[in-house]
């Protein structure tokens, strides 16, 4: 191969030896590299590579490897070796970076060069393919994630990084620690039921695209996400059968230890997509670079610029939640006149009236302010406080008797929680979004009542998926007449918490289950309320009468249901949904 790639007019070799001659003569006149990629791939030839093979090289010839971990062993125990050696890591491309490579390769729309952003984060593997996929092509916004490019891209990704695996065993435990963000050998033996030889365990950490973290093994996100992707299609009950495994291992410890990492990897596990994106943008510890501190008289000072700094920047607040696990896209807004609305209304006189302790700053690693969060722990001294000001007055001056009693506590004896406000200095951060959303695990664990308020349509649908209620009669209109804000509240008290776990969990575990089944058959949301109902056993007049519709619609339905599920009856239909379900 190396005659054959040479631009000089080799003579005719016969021998390793004399290849070894030929090169090092070369090097006299000319610079030679010697480029070698997927260096892992060498094995056993490794040995001979570097004691046979380099050991005859001339010292003017470079030798470049590429692989995805780094020289270890003799290369690095051997002074011979280590001092000519120079190992350098492939960084991540920032996202000018990401644009930039991606121009040189001719691709220039806009839309399609964020959409790789996002796969991609800046991965310099993912990004090679990525442009090799969609080099010279031209693809509508819209229409980018539906394309089959990104799934060849995934399928070779997952080619890539799975050739690692030798051992046939090796193969389904990398699957079930693909499902978890942090794993170790007591995880894996609850998802998979049974003991693990350490020897197995071992071989799974020494893979090249797994890395150990203080809180455990994880494996790299982009490759994580590729197996899942991978897993995803090739056997969806498996993949939904792993995770809600995962979240039961997770459901059990936090009964126990309350912890708040345990919390998050619950809701992070529990399946639905919708938390999983707004919540961990990707990862189940968002916010490495920043941290909320308490406000006080000494940093009140920096509050105040916050304020003054949103004021003369109101626009619109947009984001965008992009799941790489799900190619799905999820985009909050609030319009610039709300915003308005609310700097009105929450501002450093608010702060002052609700008491310093409601209110956190969110500063990055140079200390600045990039957001805030008020959330008004509720006692005696806020409770008058609430029933008086605008957006949380509605539900608290109109508290029953036994309602108001409950949250009159003393300020030590906190009965709850009133969220007010998430902010931000740029709206249009996500990761910032996130980790103020993320901040608010930790009143999930406190074991009180927690009440909010809002007219975006995005947050109300965040609260209902962590299973908010709608407060009857709470509905206000404080932020105008064009914009209602029902109230929400979520009762952890006493013992709740476990049974409010535990119903997460079956309830996300139906709603992946119905999922799967529209998705395989094409079933309307009708067709599926009507599933439910027939695996509840339900006649077609109890159908009916629950569903507010004539009994011959529901007759309608069913023939479809059977049509399109190539069912005889009834009692064929119930077994073939059981069995896929």
């Amino acid at each position: 191969m190396m005659t054959q790639q040479s631009q000089l007019s080799p003579p005719h070799l016969m021998h390793l030896h004399e290849l070894i001659g030929y090169l090092n003569d070369l090097s006299a006149d000319h610079k030679i590299v010697l480029a070698i990629d997927t260096f892992e791939e060498l094995d056993q030839t490794e040995r001979w590579f570097r004691d046979i093979f380099l050991k005859y090289l001339h010292i003017d010839i470079l030798v470049l490897t590429a692989g995805r971990s780094s020289l270890k062993d003799e290369w690095v125990e051997s002074w011979r070796w280590s001092e000519q050696i120079l190992q350098r890591g492939i960084p991540f491309l920032t996202e000018s970076e990401t644009e930039h490579f991606l121009q040189k390769r001719g691709i220039n729309n806009p839309s399609t060069i964020q959409d790789i952003w996002n796969f991609s984060n800046g991965h310099p593997l993912t990004l090679t393919l990525s442009a090799l996929t969609f080099q010279d092509r031209t693809y509508p916004p819209s229409n980018l994630f539906q394309d089959e490019g990104f799934h060849k891209i995934v399928k070779r990704l997952t080619d890539r990084w799975l050739r690692e695996i030798r051992e046939p065993d090796l193969f389904r435990i990398v699957e079930v620690a693909a499902i978890f963000t942090r794993f170790n050998q007591e995880a894996i033996e609850y998802v998979v039921g049974e003991q693990l030889d350490y020897r197995l365990f071992q071989m799974l950490t020494n893979l090249s695209f797994i890395r150990w973290h203080k809180d455990g093994w994880f494996i790299h996100d982009l490759v994580r996400g590729a197996i899942l992707a991978d897993l995803k299609e090739r056997d969806r009950i498996k993949f939904e059968r792993l995770n809600r495994k995962v979240a039961s291992y997770y459901y059990k410890r936090l009964i126990s230890t309350r912890d708040l990492k345990d919390i998050a990897a619950f809701f992070y596990h529990s399946g639905d997509e919708f938390i999983q994106s707004v919540f961990f943008e990707g990862e189940e510890n968002p916010g490495k670079n920043m941290y909320l501190e308490p406000l006080n008289e000494h940093n009140l000072v920096d509050l105040k610029d916050f304020f003054e700094h949103k004021k003369k920047q109101i626009t619109v607040s947009e984001a965008e939640y992009y799941n790489r696990f799900s190619d799905k896209m999820y985009r909050f807004y609030a319009s610039a006149e709300h915003n308005q609305r609310e700097l009105e209304k929450v501002d450093i006189d608010y702060i002052k009236r609700m008491g310093f302790e409601s209110t956190k700053l969110l500063r990055d690693q140079q200390g600045s302010i990039i957001g805030m969060s008020v959330i008004v722990p509720i006692h005696e001294d806020s409770l008058k406080k609430l029933s008086e000001e605008p957006v949380s007055r509605m539900y608290f001056k109109r508290l029953p008797r036994e309602e108001y009693d409950y949250f009159n506590q003393p300020p030590n004896e906190r009965a709850g929680y009133y969220i007010r406000l998430l902010d931000y200095k740029d709206p249009s951060d996500k990761n910032v979004r996130s980790y103020l959303m993320y901040s608010l695990f930790p009143l999930l664990l406190t074991g009180g009542k927690i009440v909010v308020s809002t007219p975006l349509s995005f947050l109300q649908q965040v609260l209902e998926n962590f299973g908010f209620k709608v407060v009857p009669n709470s509905e206000h209109e404080d932020f105008g007449e064009e914009y209602p804000a029902p109230t929400y509240i979520l009762d952890l008290t006493g013992k709740k918490l476990q049974g409010y776990l535990n119903n997460f969990i079956q309830d996300a575990s139906k709603n992946n289950q119905m999922k799967y089944l529209s998705e395989i058959y094409g079933l309307t949301e009708r067709e599926l309320d009507i599933v439910r109902l027939i695996l509840e056993d339900c006649s077609n007049r109890e159908i009916a009468e629950r569903l507010f519709v004539a009994e011959v619609t529901v007759k309608k339905h069913i023939t479809r249901i059977l049509r399109k599920t190539e069912s005889a009856n009834r009692t064929q239909l119930i077994r073939k949904l059981i069995k896929l379900m």
